[in-house]
């Protein structure tokens, strides 16, 4: 997409979140059930929005700035008595987006306080090996188990964690090559989004995961830079955020 899409999107995206919010400032018109499904739109929209300020080319700094705002709407959600009850290993959406989330708060180096509130929003501690294997990095003494609730294609990825140096950056791209694939055979809902009506709903396919394992593990990603789907700004930024602090 050019930029006057994604300029578009983003205002769209913005007014859709300020319309919703007002919205729920007014007494409830449906059901508790059609109310959490509202309330969790605006969860997935705001971190879309994100998603897309980065793909229109925003200063990192900025966007990191609304990160906190993510997680207050996802904790809001969670509040609801009827939300719908999930797991990790069910559904590779609430997986991707955990791991996107983890690796964004990485990346940002957020404060302790947000990066806890994002752990109690994901829940499943011990789940999964790949989760765990990043958190640890700002929670220590997390235990953890060794599975991964999506193997496919999440092993290539572990892998690169415990290899020798000199092997991850072959094994990273290997994984990178097969990501977007994979994921539509996983059925994630955004894959192949950019085919809708004038690409509505496209936000961008970034990686994320990848440049939070790059930036947790300080893996040198010169030999996949510009490998499609990797966010190399992200992981730039997140590799100067590790050197400040």
């Amino acid at each position: 997409m050019d930029s006057a899409y994604f300029d578009d999107e983003v205002e769209y995206q913005t007014e859709s979140i300020a319309s919703s919010e007002a919205l729920l400032a007014e007494p409830a018109q449906g059901s508790a059930e059609d109310e959490a499904v509202f309330i969790y739109s605006i969860f997935r929209k705001r971190y879309e929005l994100l998603i897309l300020r980065y793909s229109r080319g925003e200063d990192i700094a900025a966007i990191a700035e609304d990160f906190p705002a993510v997680i207050s709407a996802w904790e809001r959600y969670l509040k609801m008595p009827a939300r719908q009850e999930g797991s990790l290993g069910e559904d590779i959406n609430d997986y991707v987006c955990a791991l996107w989330l983890i690796s964004l708060a990485i990346i940002f180096a957020v404060n302790q306080e947000i990066f806890e509130r994002l752990l109690r929003c994901i829940g499943a501690p011990g789940q999964d090996a790949l989760l765990e294997r990043l958190i640890a990095t700002r929670i220590p003494n997390r235990a953890f188990g060794t599975g991964l609730v999506f193997p496919k294609p999440y092993e290539a990825l572990y892998a690169t964690i415990d290899a020798p140096s000199a092997e991850r950056p072959a094994l990273l791209k290997k994984f990178l090559k097969a990501w977007y694939p994979a994921m539509g055979s996983l059925d994630a809902y955004w894959h192949n989004s950019h085919k809708g009506p004038e690409g509505g709903g496209f936000f961008g396919y970034w990686c994320i995961e990848a440049a939070g394992v790059v930036t947790t593990f300080k893996i040198d990603d010169s030999q996949f830079r510009d490998t499609p789907y990797y966010p190399k700004d992200l992981a730039s930024y997140g590799s100067k955020m590790r050197m400040m602090g």
